[in-house]
């Protein structure tokens, strides 16, 4: 909020956080889905100005960006190399897809160092310039993703490769239950940018709206499910995966970014493990069963 990356509002929004009333110290652990919406601050509002202008960047002098990525229920200096591949992978993605929509170019990011706080991934660009243009597009992505109707105008001038890249980038941060806050170098006011899985978990029915009218889906729902794998074979590029809150034994596709993941030791067919898998059902026909999607997963504690 002081670095301006996040509105009042969206901070009672998130997962896990404490209302303390002072003087008397009365505790409340706050449940989003349990906070009336006229009791809640403006969609917009930000901190005033005073109070952000003494805002202290962490930003190392000599570091040009940070991504700082903290993880629900882990320790705040290590991340799973499976976790850090999803989310940096993904992020890659939606960076060059707003590079190519603003200059008709990619854009590399590069890791130049991890530091502790948060899991901080200290980064630089092959373009600079390039890098603080689509920085603030992704910002504005960022603080769209917390108002459904906002997201999809903020995503309706994109390709449906960038809104796909999108999707994938939230779906990790939904699953492994993440989130980013991001600052770099500019010239211009507030260069921060934060996005969390309370935003993800929010936007998921609206961006599958998005994503659908670019196909001949008749509708499509997108689910947080928890259960155990018993199949997931690349070649056939099919997933077997049962769902313990239902009973129910789902198959279909994975996503083709899903595909070429390094998931050794990531993933295990045993009901011994349990996973998160985000599982978007797609329907074509009024007359036929859904299809099935595995859009991410990731182990459950």
């Amino acid at each position: 909020m002081m670095s301006g990356a996040l509105a009042v509002r969206d901070v009672f929004l998130k997962h896990g956080v404490i209302l303390v009333e002072m003087p008397d110290f009365k505790m409340w652990q706050l449940e989003p889905s349990g906070i009336p919406d006229e009791v809640l601050p403006e969609a917009d509002a930000m901190l005033p100005d005073y109070a952000r202008g003494s805002y202290e960047s962490m930003l190392d002098p000599s570091v040009p960006a940070e991504f700082r990525i903290g993880a629900e229920g882990m320790s705040a200096d290590r991340l799973s190399f499976g976790t850090l591949s999803s989310v940096i992978s993904s992020l890659q993605h939606v960076w060059n897809s707003l590079a190519g929509a603003i200059a008709a170019q990619e854009i590399t990011l590069n890791a130049i160092a991890f530091t502790r706080g948060s899991f901080a991934v200290r980064a630089d660009s092959n373009n600079q310039e390039l890098f603080t243009r689509v920085a603030r597009v992704y910002r504005e992505l960022n603080r769209a993703t917390y108002n459904e109707n906002r997201l999809a105008a903020t995503l309706s001038p994109y390709t449906r490769p960038t809104i796909d890249n999108y999707s994938q980038y939230l779906s990790a941060l939904n699953v492994n239950k993440l989130e980013v806050f991001t600052e770099w170098r500019d010239n211009e006011p507030n260069p921060t940018a934060f996005i969390g899985y309370s935003g993800a978990q929010r936007s998921r029915k609206s961006l599958s709206a998005i994503r659908s009218t670019a196909t001949t889906k008749i509708g499509s729902t997108i689910e947080t499910l928890t259960g155990h794998f018993e199949g997931f074979t690349r070649k056939s590029k099919r997933f077997e995966f049962y769902d313990l809150e239902s009973g129910k034994e789902i198959v279909g596709k994975i996503d083709k970014t899903l595909r070429d993941t390094p998931i050794t030791g990531e993933l295990n067919l045993t009901r011994g493990l349990k996973y998160r898998a985000e599982i978007e059902s797609v329907l074509t026909s009024e007359s036929e069963p859904p299809k099935y999607i595995l859009r991410n997963f990731a182990r459950a504690d």
